[in-house]
């Protein structure tokens, strides 16, 4: 065969094999390779079709707040609590604080929980409560910033039996750094050691008084206090003290507080005169105890009381900010002085003092406090020369309430009682009866401006002095705005009318408090006023007194703290008093300045040194004086 045939040939046999292919191909209902090939050549070559996409058959839950309005935002867990009342005190302060909550219930192993929900949109961080996603332990060998802080329960892993009790019960941790309270003895009055140095006890440090619902701009960690303690050096933590440690004290304490400080002091004018000083040593031994119900590890009362002021407080007290349902608590305290020259001095002076409040759910709370004191005025107190001791008892209600979040309405009433020992200050015995109404409006979180008005009626039990009745109107600023900086600051017009002779006086009043931690180890505290005070000279009618105090403290290191404390006090006596063939008005010039170092030798141990300066200008000269004293103190407290 040719070459031209076998060509012909293999041509016919490729085209009978073709036939046959497509023909088997359409037989069974298919397309051959190549018209499938073609069609997917030409259906590419068309305009591309919009993908229909499946529309999800539910969408991100939205949530409504108890008002029924309808909020944005996609709600994210923040904390979840095994007792439903928890939860709900936790959802009042998020949106007490502007934020948007609610609760949801799971079971999780055979327990139930209750879950937080908050949404991201819901305006949290304008109150400091920033949530985190995902709350990570941080390494706390690198960066801590110490400030009190609260947790979340669900991120924290529990380390020890005591941390777990205290998650049951309150539904969250609070990390135990220390805050500035009573770190070194206040040098507050001519009897500086006696009641001031000596008596006065540090506070516990304590788990936050608001079981810090309000979740800070600082929360970025959940930190236990095992870690604390043992990764936080001790010149690190800020100014204050750290809660008792549970292995010296057990796992489960706060209840029940016992303490005793010793003091000896050396003062070189014991009755502080102008002429005849005379110089003793002496001891002060002071024990007490305190009690709180819950457990907490904080003094919840710092009331400052004089005997000659209206009604009994020589600041405006604060209402006690608690989260909790209730809060009781109870304290006692003695003074025991031993002179060692002159023993007819010794004496012995009591306090105590009791709380209780109790927060209704409805916005209402109601707070009584009661203190008794038994003591003596200063050495050398108006014109007297002798030891004068009294009694004082005041009785404090406080009933509040917040309608909404911006508006708090206030109601304080206050029974004093003042009561001298000797007859010859039976002039002195009184009893004030005191009613204040205050209005507050807060425009931010933590901020508000209030008005206030007060009514104190004043009635001595002897006609010596003429009784009267003060009318006050205030108006002010109150702020507790972070960790950093608290206070208030007032300021109005005082009118005292008299029942008897002495005529109308119309006076500018002022009060301030001013807290501020510049570091976590560097804090200042100022104190003014100008008011009226009861005079304690019976030929005068009254006194404008105005006072001035800054106090400076100062963490060195970890074990030793530093206290500066400035008084400047200034009293106008209305009314002329005769003395020392003299007659005109009394006016007094008191300064004093103090400074000291405490040394912790253990949490629970401390020790205070010290020297205050005192002195006294008069525009008489028989009630100069100028005293050096100086300190040391051991306190144990528990």
């Amino acid at each position: 065969m040719t070459r031209k045939g076998i060509a012909l040939f293999l041509i016919n046999f490729l085209f009978i094999s073709q036939t046959v292919y497509s023909a088997d191909f359409h037989a069974m209902g298919c397309r051959p390779p190549e018209e499938s090939r073609q069609e997917l050549s030409k259906s590419s070559e068309r305009a591309p079709q919009p993908v229909q996409r499946p529309q999800p058959s539910q969408r991100p839950k939205k949530f409504r707040d108890k008002s029924g309005g309808r909020e944005q935002g996609q709600l994210r867990q923040i904390a979840s609590f095994q007792k439903k009342r928890n939860a709900k005190e936790l959802i009042k302060k998020l949106r007490k604080s502007g934020c948007k909550a609610v609760i949801k219930s799971a079971y999780i192993n055979k327990k139930r929980f209750y879950r937080i929900f908050a949404e991201q949109n819901a305006g949290c961080s304008d109150d400091g409560l920033k949530i985190e996603k995902k709350p990570v332990r941080p390494d706390l060998s690198k960066t801590l910033k110490p400030v009190e802080r609260s947790f979340l329960l669900k991120d924290i892993k529990k380390d020890t039996a005591s941390e777990k009790e205290t998650a049951g019960e309150l539904g969250v941790f609070e990390k135990p750094f220390p805050k500035s309270e009573e770190i070194l003895p206040e040098v507050s009055s001519p009897e500086v050691v006696r009641r001031e140095i000596g008596p006065e006890i540090p506070d516990k440090t304590s788990q936050k008084k608001e079981v810090s619902l309000e979740i800070s701009k600082d929360v970025t960690s959940a930190a236990t206090e095992k870690s604390v303690s043992t990764v936080l050096p001790l010149e690190d933590r800020p100014i204050g003290k750290a809660r008792i440690s549970s292995d010296v004290f057990g796992r489960r304490g706060g209840f029940v507080h016992p303490f005793l400080s010793i003091t000896g002091y050396y003062t070189d004018n014991v009755f502080n005169r102008s002429d005849e000083r005379v110089d003793d040593f002496v001891t002060v031994v002071s024990p007490g105890i305190w009690f709180t119900v819950p457990h907490i590890y904080e003094k919840l009362l710092t009331i400052e009381t004089s005997n000659i002021a209206p009604g009994g407080f020589t600041l405006s007290r604060h209402k006690t900010e608690s989260f909790r349902r209730f809060q009781a608590y109870l304290f006692y305290n003695a003074d025991i002085e031993k002179f060692i020259r002159f023993s007819s001095e010794d004496t012995t002076s009591h306090k105590a003092e009791g709380l209780f409040l109790y927060n209704f759910r409805s916005g209402l709370s109601i707070e009584t406090v009661d203190q008794f004191v038994d003591s003596h005025d200063a050495r050398g107190t108006g014109i007297s020369t002798e030891l004068d001791k009294f009694s004082t008892n005041l009785a404090n209600l406080i009933v509040a309430f917040e309608p909404t979040d911006r508006i708090k309405l206030r109601i304080d009433y206050s029974h004093f009682l003042v009561n001298y020992e000797a007859s010859r200050n039976d002039f002195r015995d009184r009893s004030d009866n005191v009613i204040s109404s205050y209005f507050f409006y807060r425009f931010k979180p933590k901020t508000a401006l209030f008005a206030e008005y007060e009514f104190i009626d004043i009635h001595y039990d002897k006609d010596v002095l003429s009784n009267s009745q003060e009318h006050h109107y205030f108006g002010g600023l109150q702020w507790d705005i972070t960790a950093k900086s608290k206070g208030s600051v007032k300021a109005g017009y005082g009118i005292k009318d008299f029942d008897q002779a002495p005529e109308e006086s119309n006076d500018f009043i002022l009060e301030a408090y001013i807290d501020h931690k510049f570091t976590p180890k560097t804090s200042l505290r100022l104190k003014l006023s100008r008011r009226t005070n009861e005079t304690n000279i019976s030929t005068t009618d009254y006194i404008i007194s105005n006072m001035a105090e800054a106090e400076y403290i100062q963490r060195f290191t970890g074990k030793i703290t530093g206290n500066v404390d400035i008084i400047y006090m200034n009293d106008r006596y209305k009314g002329d008093l005769t003395f020392g063939g003299e007659t005109k008005e009394r006016e007094d010039n008191f300064f004093r300045g103090g400074l000291a170092f405490q040394y912790e030798f253990r949490e629970w141990l401390k020790m205070d040194i010290g020297y205050v300066y005192s002195s006294r200008s008069s525009s008489f000269d028989d009630f100069d004086y100028t005293s050096n004293t100086a300190f040391v103190r051991i306190i144990g407290s528990l």
